[in-house]
């Protein structure tokens, strides 16, 4: 018994020895996978060709490690959603521990991952309900542009119009305008625009190239997912975690117009709890100026430098002004600073706290004209934290505040200065739940908004102009069928200034099909969402001097609508065209009200104080000249008398029109009468999706496919800032003075028998007079003026810019898109969108009879194509070209519509333009490591091309910028 019991023994040892032998003689695999762009870690997946082994890397540094392998040949597989897979052979011998790293390059196919909602929730991007696109690192990089948002150029349905060399107004699916406020635009789940004025811009955000890690980008409504008042798309700027993406880069960059800019990124891992980032960025440029030669170009010019105008000076400085090329500063500046300090609290929870500051000196154009920015201040506060139990359930909360100081900004139109220390709070919490393959997520969030213009841009308005809002949100996520996921969702928003509480809903579907192996290669969603979107401050509250007519005393004001405005209206009036109420413009009722027309006993006493100021013996050499009879100076000036009000009887009225000043152009749109401006109410979008997305993985390296189309209605949308104020012009004073002067002359017989020892009748006589001072006629004899902002006797009135909600606009549209990775190194993009219309009169947007009408201030077709190299020894190239039709303009000051509403008119809306863009650079290896150089021309061809009215022509922008980092 003893003898077997140690035998057995014996046999358990040996087996145990040779199980240790044999497993001393398998081999091992290590390494780091990383970013070929950036070289941050990636948490890539890796597999052993032929077997079940395999590994993920390390989600912060990318490291891995595959052990137990039978020794002999593989083909090890690195991949990773958003990269292209990289496979590499090798040979393992027995014992043998082998280190193998790789570089992932981004593959151009934006197809699977996930997509980050509300307060940092994930979702698969197969799942996801609306089209969407991300921009990944190398992109960004290759991409060289001034602005943030530039990086979106070649992206399906971005509205991209550039005024300057670096500000770009940025919407998606049109409804752009001067100042933009249309598209959602966010910085690690922050919203970025300006606090109070609700602007984009982008050359300010915190979202430097060095530093963004992706863009994602949202087409469409998405209040129920995103938040309140997004009814319009979102921008979602990701900068990179200091714990992913440690390390040291700085940047040196320089270009045509005088570029020159620099960013620096820092960011260490001090522990595994505990990480810091700083980034910084200057950059400046000379600015493209208005060119003298181009009438439109003139009209601005002239406008900017009016304020200037000084008559006490020997030469006209408003006149020089204009002959140096206009008053307009081309001088850019940009300033940014920023720090971000994470901590972990544990494994799966962190908390962040992120601030900067931003400062910018340039030309922007606005809704109440073109503003100088100069020293235009915006900093920011924010604190999150996040907590997530894998698999199980997650809580998100943050607090942020946006406050701005535009410091010694003013108008060009009007020199004022527009103070703004405008302050923004905003407060959210989070919770989501996973259960199995459904999901919910919940939360609330507050937005506190405290406008602080000092009275320079909200004027009266500046002591009731707090707003408040208040929303709460939950969303399901259901996966009825392993190929079907059905998504709710429902938002309610309550905010102080309409005091309504409105509910935003939403249902969607994601239908999967394909193949065994790929059963969601092919996916069909459908949408269907309501969003409303509360008026911004500036819509509400503005009460501001917006311009000057130039070389009157008529000034223009931009006015809020947040109470409405009405038109007066006189029902003793019934013998002019309409019953309202004008203010006079004439010197003899300068500010008292008026019927729509001209009183011509007022016009003749005008007329005959002019006579009466020539000296006789001059005026009895025009008048003896004119009848062809000697007169003396006595005889003139008895004449004269007796034309006097007070012998010769002049009356009558001359019906006046209602004319709409086009502040562009400086022409009249006339309307046949008014409609009052209701308090602006909320805007609610509804709209109706359906796409498509296909992953053709046969055709070159990948293939995908996107299709969308949309039908869309807005109810009571809120236009741009529009004039308002009709100008009352009189077209027939100088015959209806005629005649009603013929007349009094035959009713004065001293008078027209005097004339008569002459020869002259008093139908010639009145041409006489009435001829002497035709050129000195008023042709606009008033202003009807909102109910709200009168004049008073003795000043002149102002014209009126403002906002309104339009009754309902429909129109329909398509996004149709393709990225082919036709081979590692080759990859071709193209999209196009097309909209169904891009201006709606008065009658489409249901307004039959009035003046009022919206521009879509976007082209109704736009597209983009292009490619790209990517050699395996660094080195890269690029073109792309993009397309843009023509289209009508319509915001505040800047207007040009006549390619829609008068085609027999000289053009004033924005020509369809062509331009091509080319990329280069080389990202150095071994010795040179981290060191890469990219040069970028946009418009090559040098295209004089204008993207809006009211900003100068753009033309070529080369570029070249040389990037170092240090890991």
């Amino acid at each position: 018994m003893k003898v077997a019991t140690k035998l057995l023994i014996a046999l358990f040892v040996l087996v145990g020895a040779s199980a240790d032998m044999s497993l001393g003689q398998r081999a091992e695999i290590s390494g780091t996978v990383v970013d070929a762009t950036d070289g941050g870690g990636l948490p890539a997946n890796i597999i052993l060709g032929g077997t079940a082994t395999g590994a993920q890397a390390s989600a912060v540094d990318g490291t891995y490690r595959i052990t137990g392998i039978e020794p002999g040949t593989y083909s090890i597989e690195f991949s990773l959603i958003g990269y292209i897979t990289y496979r590499v052979p090798v040979t393992l011998a027995a014992g043998q521990t082998l280190v193998l790293d790789a570089r992932l390059d981004e593959s151009v196919l934006d197809v699977g991952g996930e997509i980050t909602v509300v307060g940092g929730v994930t979702q698969k991007r197969e799942d996801f309900p609306m089209p969407m696109e991300t921009v990944g690192t190398q992109e960004i990089l290759t991409n060289l542009s001034t602005n943030s948002s530039m990086i979106l150029r070649k992206k399906t349905g971005v509205d991209i119009q550039c005024t300057g060399v670096d500000r770009c107004e940025t919407v998606l699916r049109g409804f752009n305008n001067a100042f933009s406020t249309t598209a959602y635009v966010l910085t690690d789940y922050r919203q970025s625009a300006v606090p109070s004025l609700g602007v984009n811009i982008f050359s300010i955000t915190p979202a430097q190239t060095l530093d963004v890690d992706r863009i994602e980008v949202v087409r469409g409504p998405a209040s129920a997912l995103y938040g309140a008042g997004v009814d319009a798309g979102v921008i979602h700027f990701f900068t990179k975690d200091p714990f992913t993406h440690p390390g040291t880069t700085i940047s040196f960059s320089g270009g045509e117009r005088s570029y020159f800019g620099t960013e620096i990124r820092h960011a260490t891992r001090v522990s595994d709890r505990f990480a810091f980032k700083v980034t910084g960025m200057y950059g400046q440029a000379s600015d493209w100026e208005l060119d003298l030669n181009d009438a439109a170009d003139e009209i601005f010019a002239v406008q900017e430098c009016d304020p200037l105008e000084d008559d006490t000076t020997p030469e006209s400085e408003a006149a020089a002004c204009v002959a140096a090329g206009g008053a307009r500063n081309s001088d850019y500046e940009k300033l940014n600073a920023n720090a971000t300090l994470a901590y972990k609290l544990s494994a799966n929870t962190d908390l962040i706290a992120t601030g900067g500051y931003s400062k910018l000196d340039a030309t922007v154009l606005s809704g109440i004209g073109t503003l100088q920015a100069k020293g235009f201040g915006y900093s920011y506060g924010q604190l999150r934290f996040k907590t997530r139990r894998p698999g199980v359930d997650g809580f998100f909360a943050q607090a942020y505040f946006n406050k701005n100081d535009t410091g010694d900004s003013f108008v060009y139109q009007t020199l004022q200065n527009v103070r703004d220390k405008s302050l923004l709070m905003n407060f959210q919490s989070q919770y989501d739940r996973t259960f199995g393959k459904h999901s919910v997520v919940g939360g609330v969030d507050i937005q506190l908004t405290r406008p602080d213009t000092q009275g320079d841009i909200n004027g009266r308005n500046e002591d009731n102009d707090n707003t408040d809002e208040f929303g709460v949100y939950v969303q399901g996520q259901v996966e009825a069928h392993p190929r079907v996921s059905l998504t709710g969702a429902v938002r309610g928003d309550y905010d102080s200034i309409t005091e309504d509480f409105q509910i935003s809903p939403r249902a969607a579907a994601a239908i999967h099909f394909g193949p065994r192996n790929r059963p969601k290669a092919h996916t069909l969603r459908t949408s269907f969402n309501i969003a409303f979107s509360a008026p911004g401050t500036n819509s509400n509250f503005l009460d501001i001097r917006a311009g000057q007519l130039p070389g009157t005393d008529i000034l223009v004001r931009g006015m809020g609508s947040a109470f409405g405005h009405e038109w007066r209206r006189n029902p003793d009036y019934s013998f002019a065209p309409t019953n309202l109420v004008a203010t006079s413009l004439l010197p003899t009722s300068l500010g008292e009200d008026r019927p729509q027309g001209a009183d011509l006993g007022e016009i003749y006493a005008l007329v005959h104080a002019g006579l009466d100021a020539i000296p006789d013996d001059v005026l009895a050499q025009q008048i003896g000249g004119a009848l062809g009879v000697p007169l003396d100076a006595a005889t003139t000036a008895a004449l004269v008398g007796l034309l006097s009000p007070a012998n010769t009887t002049v009356s009558g009225f001359s019906p006046g029109l209602l004319g709409i000043l086009n502040p562009s152009t400086g022409e009249l749109g006339f309307v046949a009468d008014l409609t009052d401006i209701a308090p602006l109410d909320k805007t609610t979008t509804t709209t109706v999706e359906l796409g498509y997305t296909g992953v053709f993985e046969s055709v070159g390296e990948g293939l995908v496919i996107n299709l969308d189309g949309y039908y869309s209605k807005r109810k009571n949308f809120v236009g741009p800032l529009l004039m308002e104020t009709p100008l009352v012009v009189v077209p027939t004073l100088s015959a209806n003075l005629e005649s009603a002067l013929a007349a009094g002359i035959a009713d004065n017989a001293v008078l027209a028998g005097t004339l008569g020892l002459f020869g002259v009748t008093p139908s010639q006589a009145a041409a006489l007079v009435v001829g002497f001072a035709e050129d000195d006629l008023p042709s606009t004899v008033g202003i009807v003026e909102p109910a709200d902002n009168l004049a008073g006797a003795g000043s002149t009135p102002e014209l009126v810019l403002s906002y309104r909600n339009f009754g309902e606009i429909d129109y329909y549209g398509l996004d149709a898109g393709f990225e082919l990775q036709a081979s590692r190194a080759l990859s071709f993009f193209g999209n196009a969108s097309i909209v169904s219309d891009d201006y709606f009169d008065a009658g489409e947007v249901g307004e039959e009879g009035s003046s009022l009408s919206v521009a879509l201030n976007a082209a109704k077709l736009k597209g983009r194509l292009g490619g790209q190299y990517n050699s395996p020894s660094g080195f890269y190239f690029n073109i792309a070209g993009r397309f843009t039709d023509d289209m009508p303009i319509q915001s505040g000051p800047y207007v040009g519509l006549n390619c829609r509403i008068a085609p027999d008119l000289p053009d004033d809306c924005v020509e369809s333009y062509l331009l091509m863009d080319v990329g280069a650079g080389y990202v150095f290896r071994n010795q040179l490591d981290g060191l890469r150089l990219d040069v970028s021309v946009n418009n090559v061809l040098d295209n004089s091309h204008r993207e809006f009215i009211g900003a100068p022509k753009l033309g070529r922008m080369a570029m070249a910028r040389l990037t170092y980092t240090i890991k």
